[in-house]
């Protein structure tokens, strides 16, 4: 395994932990914990997408740098920029699925 699948998989499933966290946290019902994790999934796997996408696009860019030195920063950046991404996702998990939990009961 890579850092690269490493960070994919962590984001697709940090949302998905951020919604269980939260419908644990609401003593939710059992049908509040599906739709948390169904929502999670969806979440990361969309999050986990984007990621992948946009990733090799600039890897592709990066690649067809001639210079050593900057085809180093871009990849770092990419690193960097995966870690904040994978913040997000887990943020917008952690703020959606409880407004979500309330509608259900």
């Amino acid at each position: 395994m890579t850092i690269w699948n490493f960070l994919l998989s962590v984001c697709m499933f940090a949302p998905f932990s951020g919604a269980m966290v939260k419908a644990h946290d609401a003593h939710a019902s059992l049908p509040a914990y599906a739709l948390a994790g169904f929502i999670g999934l969806i979440l990361g796997a969309a999050f986990a997408w984007l990621m992948w996408f946009l990733s090799r696009r600039v890897i592709e860019t990066t690649l067809a740098l001639t210079s050593e030195n900057r085809k180093t920063w871009y990849l770092r950046a990419l690193l960097g920029a995966q870690v904040a991404w994978i913040v997000i996702a887990l943020t917008v998990g952690l703020r959606l699925v409880p407004k979500l939990i309330a509608a259900v009961g």
